[in-house]
């Protein structure tokens, strides 16, 4: 790439967010350019088809609100298939699968807690969702793997105000083909520069000069798409640096732990139901979810997250795998094992260039969230699942905030 011209805008970053900006840069008839540190694109949004042969979601996987995501809409477009059904979910405690009856009361403690959660959200008051729940109810572990799954998080660092303001139509349906496979497909009609990593943004001049692994380029503004610790850990840095309220900011909004674990099976050993939901215990205090089946493929297919999955992870993808496993053999006996042919796991938190799940604002700091989209000095513009008002942590949010940001810069540059 000849990075000799100026552009108008530099794309920092090539998931979700920075494909749907520089799709939006090109119907805007914007000179551009798309530099991405990793050797693909689709940032957390990634299907991988060869581990297992069949698509396997390492990312996202859920299109989430689909009534109104306009993800599904591509999903129809493209011809994937996706499950609008809920599955048939299937509870493990103490040893047994819970009985309709029990199960009814274990959901009804959930949503107790949920409500709990929403209301004092919607009173404006942002505290920890750890100060509204029993941690001694016998099925506060399902509640706990449920804020882990969703949020990335513990119950502890959670917010009520975060939590509220989120948007959900409870319409989350999966893909066959993968998630990450439409992000993909999408992607192809955008030019990235792949494994050019950015290092420095100068932005004390008239425009801006981002230091990559392959030169400098110049450019009146800059959309920055990366995940919020690659700025929090100084990945990127600043000339001059970033103003303290946009650090405060960034320091807010935590990026947690949410990882899968996933098992081939010889057979049918997971019964013959398709796409089934199965919670196990993973844990003293935690439990974990898989997919039994997806789609028909012969996998065990699971979620960790939250403190647990961050422990794990620190230990390596071995620990990763452990803990999956034992919650499968916790369920269907220490056999299970002689019947796996293949395992693998994602380990986001320590990807050098994601470091994490998505974004979820801390107690007392989600009022901050709005300050991570805003722009600085019509130069510094900002997008991705943590920038969304109202549908972070999902791939459709950090798309429709690369158009925003986007739309953003065109208006400037009209100035």
């Amino acid at each position: 790439m000849n990075f000799n011209q100026s552009f108008d805008v530099v794309i920092v970053g090539a998931g979700a967010a920075g494909l749907a900006a520089g799709r939006r840069a090109s119907e805007l008839g914007l000179s551009f350019v798309v530099v991405e540190a990793m050797d693909r694109i689709g940032g957390r949004a990634h299907t991988d088809s060869s581990t297992f042969a069949v698509p396997w979601d390492r990312g996202c996987h859920w299109l989430h609100s689909a009534d109104i995501n306009p993800m599904r809409e591509l999903a129809d477009t493209y011809g994937f298939t996706y499950l609008k059904e809920d599955p048939e979910a299937l509870l493990f405690l103490n040893g047994t699968f819970l009985s309709d009856a029990d199960a009814q009361l274990a959901y009804d403690y959930v949503e107790a807690c949920w409500t709990k959660v929403f209301a004092t959200g919607s009173k404006g008051l942002d505290v920890s969702v750890a100060t509204l729940v029993d941690d001694d109810h016998p099925y506060y572990p399902i509640f706990r793997g449920a804020v882990a799954g969703e949020w990335s998080v513990p119950v502890e660092d959670m917010s009520t105000l975060d939590g509220v303001s989120y948007r959900d139509t409870d319409n989350n349906w999966p893909v066959a083909e993968g998630y990450g496979a439409i992000i993909a497909r999408r992607g192809k009609e955008v030019p990235v520069q792949l494994s050019i990593p950015v290092t420095r943004i100068e932005w004390n001049g008239a425009g801006v000069r981002v230091s990559t692994g392959n030169g400098t380029i110049d450019a009146g503004t800059v959309v920055i798409t990366v995940s919020t610790r690659i700025i929090q850990d100084e990945v990127i840095t600043f000339d001059p640096p970033l103003p303290a309220w946009k650090l405060e900011a960034f320091d807010a909004i935590q990026l947690g732990n949410a990882n899968k674990v996933c098992f081939a099976l010889d057979g049918r050993e997971l019964g013959p139901r398709e796409h089934a939901s199965l919670w196990a215990r993973a844990g003293d205090r935690q439990g974990m979810y898989f997919q039994l089946r997806p789609f028909g493929y012969d996998l065990a297919n699971g979620y960790l997250a939250g403190e647990l999955g961050a422990a794990a992870e620190r230990e390596g993808s071995a620990a990763i795998i452990d803990v999956g496993l034992n919650a499968l053999k916790s369920v269907y006996g220490s056999d299970i094992e002689k019947k796996i042919t293949k395992s693998a796991c994602t380990t986001w938190q320590t990807e050098p260039w994601i470091r994490g799940a998505y974004g979820a604002a801390r107690p007392g700091k989600a009022h901050l969230r709005k300050d991570l989209t805003t722009q600085i000095d019509n130069r510094l513009f900002w997008a991705g699942e943590a920038t969304s008002p109202d549908f972070y942590s999902t791939a459709h949010g950090a798309d429709q905030s690369g158009v925003s940001a986007i739309e953003a810069v065109a208006a400037t540059l009209k100035r």
